[in-house]
């Protein structure tokens, strides 16, 4: 419901880094009502039909290196969009 996209768009970090796609929640926050219904809707679809975007399916891994060692460790950068529609699941 809208109602569940707005409860997950206002626990989400506007700084958050994007994935490939570079869209940021920034971006997503300011969107215009009209917009957002638009994206229930496209992750309604994406429910019923079971097919998940394969740009989703991709991400960007990140190297963080720890700051008293040589040790490294590494994140996984996903989609704004697709992080989005997790959090209302």
């Amino acid at each position: 419901s809208l109602k569940e996209l707005l409860r997950a768009l206002s626990s989400v970090k506007n700084q958050s880094a994007p994935g490939l796609d570079q869209i940021h929640y920034a971006i997503i926050n300011n969107f215009p009502r009209e917009y957002l219904i638009y994206l229930l809707e496209m992750y309604n679809k994406i429910l019923k039909k079971g097919v998940f975007p394969e740009s989703w399916k991709n991400s960007l891994i990140v190297l963080i290196p720890k700051p008293s060692s040589k040790v490294v460790r590494s994140i996984s950068l996903m989609p704004c969009l697709c992080k989005l529609m997790e959090r209302m699941l």
